[in-house]
């Protein structure tokens, strides 16, 4: 297993910028993982407030993958079919969420039209 250290998600507003790093976890056991960051914020001065977020850790399994790519071109007829989709999520409140979240091991609605 590998752990993909990155930036806590969301948090702008934090003085510093920690570096993304992927870390063979169970491989490297004899030290604890750094975060290495940057400060971005100069006028930060002193200590981070206990509990404030240093990393987000993100399990990573290096098996291999049993799926085939389509890479490629897009056709005319699928640029517009992606096209009519980018339209229809933004035009229709809760579109993506009502067809095409995960609910459970589905797809709400394969929207295969």
């Amino acid at each position: 297993m590998s752990i993909l250290f990155t930036h806590p998600l969301n948090r702008p507003d934090l003085p510093f910028n920690t570096l993304t790093g992927l870390v063979d976890t169970d491989g490297f056991t004899d030290l604890p993982v750094q975060f290495p960051a940057q400060w971005t914020d100069p006028d930060f001065s002193g200590t981070l407030e206990k509990g404030t977020p240093v990393a987000h850790c993100i399990p990573v399994r290096r098996e291999a993958l049993s799926l085939e790519m389509d890479i490629g071109e897009m056709s005319p007829e699928d640029a517009q079919k992606a096209a009519s989709l980018k339209a229809q999520i933004g035009a229709t409140p809760g579109y993506y969420k009502d067809h095409f979240r995960r609910t459970g091991d589905a797809v709400a609605d394969s929207n295969a039209d």
